[in-house]
């Protein structure tokens, strides 16, 4: 079944009263969490040796606190990207300055102008927002709970939490069976639910929304280099057919720089 192995889990979070202490039970006392928490939202990622190469995730904040939040898995492109931003800011600020922009700039579409394997989840103003890549090789699991909801990117960890009835959902039983996999939002555990590839879900004034993104691929900017806007298009390079930002050696190429964020040297 999807997501069941605990060791495998990078992400959790959660939202209400209670946030930091809901995230305790899904955390194992043999592993390294690192934790935060905005308001009524709490954050925790767990780093992995083995996974350094393939996870370029982390937790994420802008200098102001306005943004905050949790990344797991790959963004092509996205280190040369955050080498745009002031040198001096820590890596979790350049980030969260980063996607903060994104969201600021296309709202639920922000993802769109992320290609890779990722989930993330995060806290903008007193709204939640948690996004599943378009092909969604990463998975993202919801638990809405009595007091809280929860995110984590395995069943597991879900499973454990006393907010989880553990509960069979007959119907996703059915779907494991036959194919194999749950390909449907069910899960076969009642109360746990996956956020489906290429979807942004919002969580504001207590009502969640699922909003599907528009998807935009390629390597070269044929707008204003200058700005990364609702009219940017991109399209792949046709010499090298690599992803959006990605040379094949690891850096992007003249023009294709993130260039929507001015800043000086006091900041933005």
């Amino acid at each position: 079944m999807e997501g069941t192995d605990k060791s495998m889990s990078r992400l959790l979070a959660s939202f209400g009263a209670t946030a930091a202490r809901r995230l305790q039970p899904m955390m194992s006392e043999k592993e390294t969490w690192l934790q935060w928490s905005k308001g009524a939202a709490a954050f925790a990622y767990r780093s992995a040796a083995e996974a350094a190469n393939s996870d370029q995730g982390g937790l994420f904040r802008t200098p102001d606190d306005e943004c905050a939040g949790v990344l797991a898995g790959k963004v092509f492109g996205l280190e040369a990207m955050l080498r745009t931003l002031p040198p001096d800011l820590p890596r979790e600020h350049r980030l969260g300055l980063f996607l903060h922009d994104l969201y600021r700039r296309h709202g639920n579409d922000f993802p769109r102008d992320l290609d890779g394997c990722f989930v993330l989840v995060m806290a903008v103003g007193q709204r939640l927002v948690a996004a599943r890549d378009a092909i969604g090789q990463r998975t993202l699991y919801l638990l809405d709970g009595p007091d809280a909801i929860l995110i984590a990117d395995c069943m597991s960890p879900l499973m454990v939490h006393p907010d989880c009835r553990r509960g069979l959902h007959p119907g996703a039983v059915v779907d494991y069976l036959s194919t194999g996999f749950c390909p449907f939002q069910r899960t076969p555990v009642k109360g746990i639910a996956k956020i489906p590839p290429g979807t942004t879900w919002s969580f504001d004034n207590g009502r969640s929304r699922e909003h599907r993104f528009r998807i935009q691929r390629g390597l070269h900017h044929s707008g204003n280099p200058g700005a990364l806007g609702p009219s940017t298009v991109w399209r792949r390079n046709p010499a090298t057919g690599f992803p959006p930002g990605h040379d094949g050696d690891g850096r992007l190429s003249a023009g294709r720089e993130y260039a929507g964020l001015r800043f000086g040297r006091t900041g933005i």
